[in-house]
Formats: structure tokens, sequence, C-alpha cells
């Protein structure tokens, strides 16, 4: 058997192949791949068609209903330009004709750049004929460095903002709330800082928000790294007939604020440990290639080619001392002196049960959201009417964007 195996997606910035198997037979199927990408569009029937069209539909469904996705796509929508929501897709999905597909995939294979990985038992140049059979399967002409696709990220103003809406699955009762706290562009420093805390603060939050207060069954903090930008995020996932977001957003700042003093309070020997635990972590061998493989292609699809991250990154942890937690955690923390502090509230709250309702997921086909602010769901006289977002391109149409510095090839 030649026990090889494919993917074809669409990520950030275009389309990925990935393949892999034994080396001999490899590169015969990169080229029936390749080859049929240029083809397969003018020979789909359209019954093949509308089932295709049938499951991307069901697939922005299943995603929007979840209130864990739905969150995530609203922040990213915030944050970033140019983004396409799925609630945009499921809007149009069902308008696009077989012929609208056909002439994209023409436009689309006329014009690329291509990067490639290759990794594991195979010479250099049988690598580059992969490479070269790709294009002249495909036959693109080049695009221009000034035309690749770019991704910006949107600064938040200074303070806090919320962004409240009620779910789009009509039968779940499920709330969540996802506290994110940006930083600046990444830099060794600031990422090491950062990944120390979020391993300091993995314990409390759970033992407080889970364990003691029993917000809801999942809680969890997490390093956030968004095409350049750091920042980090609290995510409580509750039930609306339990606990209403803004009590769970006010626990999470109670908490905040409690372990912002702790870290006030932090000793250089619990650092040390803390910091020894992390860089052992970053020295941890890879079981598999294909582990090494996929942080490797992260680089090169980022354009970032740092290969030696992990190193790099355990040098700079090395360096972190208490000091340096205790800046970070006074300009970034709710509690601080907030220079820096930028936060997105990001709440997705659950739709009351109802004994006699017949409403099902299935039955969902209106996308648009539905802004909530501090007179919903109860009116709450401690909120702040001007921090909560009513729609998202007003609000993000005048933010300004985060300079990331771009990496040169010849820096590399």
């Amino acid at each position: 058997m030649a026990d090889l195996s494919h993917s074809l997606y669409v990520s950030d910035k275009g389309l990925t192949l990935k393949v892999n198997g034994y080396s001999q037979n490899l590169h015969l199927l990169v080229e029936l791949i390749t080859r049929e990408m240029r083809s397969s569009s003018s020979s789909l029937t359209p019954a093949m068609f509308e089932a295709v069209r049938e499951v991307r539909a069901r697939n922005y469904h299943n995603v929007l209903i979840k209130p864990n996705k739905l969150s995530k796509d609203l922040r990213m929508d915030v944050l970033l330009d140019p983004y396409i929501s799925p609630r945009d897709k499921a809007a149009v999905v069902h308008n696009i004709t077989i012929d609208d597909l056909q002439d994209f995939s023409r436009r689309l294979l006329s014009k690329m750049y291509l990067q490639v990985l290759v990794q594991g038992n195979m010479a250099w140049h049988a690598a580059i004929k992969i490479s070269e059979n790709a294009l002249k399967n495909i036959e693109w002409d080049v695009l221009a460095e000034s035309e690749f696709p770019e991704l910006r990220v949107h600064q938040l103003p200074l303070g806090e903002r919320k962004l409240r809406v009620l779910s789009l699955n009509p039968a779940s009762t499920n709330s969540i709330v996802t506290n994110y706290y940006q930083a600046e562009v990444t830099t060794p420093k600031d990422t090491a800082i950062l990944e120390l805390l979020m391993m300091l603060m993995e314990e409390p939050v759970f033992d407080a928000l889970r364990t003691k207060e029993q917000l809801g069954y999942s809680v969890f903090s997490m390093m956030r790294y968004t095409f350049g930008v750091l920042g980090f995020s609290v995510t409580v996932n509750t039930q609306v007939d339990k606990f209403s977001v803004q009590h769970v957003d006010g626990r999470v700042e109670a908490f905040l604020r409690k372990f912002s003093r702790d870290m006030r309070r932090l000793s250089e020997r619990a650092l040390a440990a803390t910091r020894t635990a992390l860089v052992q972590l970053k020295h941890t061998i890879d079981y598999e290639l294909k582990e090494e493989v996929e942080r490797n292609w992260r680089e090169i699809v980022s354009m970032e080619y740092k290969f030696q991250r992990l190193f790099s990154e355990a040098d700079a942890i090395e360096k972190i001392r208490v000091g340096d937690i205790k800046s970070w955690v006074e300009d970034h923390f709710p509690s601080g002196n907030k220079s820096h502090f930028r936060k997105l509230s990001v709440q997705v709250m659950g739709h009351v049960s109802k004994k006699d309702s017949n409403i099902t997921e299935v039955e969902l086909k209106n996308y648009d959201l539905t802004y909530l602010d501090a007179n919903n769901p109860i009116g709450d006289s401690t909120e702040n009417a001007t921090d909560f977002i009513k729609d998202i391109r007003d609000f993000k149409k005048d933010l300004p964007f985060i300079d990331v510095p771009q990496v040169q090839l010849a820096q590399c």
C-alpha cells in the first residue's frame, strides 16, 4: 500500500495542500492533485455542486449556533481587516451558482504565490521538482509582492469596550464571556512575560471561577497571538438561567484584581520555578515529524521565518525577573495604572428556556446580530452605556491599525 494521504483547505491567505506518506510515491499524489485543481471545476456537475454548497451552508450554520464559535467570530470581526465572517458567508452561499464557482476558480488559479515546505526522507532536488511540477500543472502568473494578501489588526481604544449579542441559537441557554486584553506588537521579552503570566494564572483562574464560584463548566485563560499582536483572554462558559453575562464579566475583573495583588507579592523563588517549567516545555522533543513540520509551516505562512523560535523564546524566558512581571501587570491589567489597558469583552448571551417552546436549532435561518447593551437583559445601572458596541462596522471604521513590522527574506 502507498499509505498516502492529503488535505486541501482554505487558510487565512489562500489554499493549503498537505500531503504525507512514503516518499517514493509522494510526488505522484501531488502531481495528481495539482493537475485536477485546474480541471476539476469544469467537470463539476450541477448535482455535485448543489450537494457541496449544502454542506458548506450547514457548516456555517453549525459554527454560528455554537456560542464559543460565535464569540471567536465576533472578536476576529472587531480586530481584523479584512475579515469575512461565517455570518456573511451563510447569508450569500445559497445565491452562488455553478458559473460563479467556475469563474472564481479560473481567477484564483490564474495568479498566485507559492510557498513550499518539504520535510522528511526526500532529496533536495526531488523537492524542487515537486514545486516545478505544481507550477507546470496549474500554470499561474506570478503574484507581485505588493499584491500579497495582508491581514491588519485594529488597535482597541484605551479602556473597556463591551460587545454583547444574543446567541444565534434560540434553543440554547448557554452564554459565553470572553474578556480579551490587547497588548502591543510581539517582542521576545513581552512574549516571555506573557507566557509566564499565563502559566502562573492557569490554576488560580480555574480554582477561583470554576471550582469556588462555579460560574460555568468551562473556565480558562490563554495567551493570544493575533497576527503579530500580543494579548490574553479569560473565558467563562455559563448558562443564562444561572448567571448573567455582566455578573460573569464582573467576577473575571475581580479575579484579575486579586491576581494583580498576588503578582505584586510574587517572589523570585516562585518565579524561578515557573520559569524552569516553561523552559523545559520549550525544550520538549517532538514525538512525531508532523509536530516539527506544523511549527515550521506556521513560520512560513506568517512570513516570520523564525525557525529557532522555541530556543530564542527559552532564552528570553530565562532573563525575565519579578520586576518585569510587575511592570507588565501594572501597565496592562485593570487594577494598575491602565497606561496600556485595552479590553474587549465579548458576551454571547443565551436564550431563557421556555417550556412550551418548540424552537429547534434546525429552524435558524436569520444570522443577523441582535446587539444588547446595559439595559439588557435586566437593566444594570453599574454598567456604562458608552462602553457598549452597537455596531461592529461603525465601531471599527475609525480604529487605527497596529504597525506590525514585516520580515524580509534578506533579513533571515
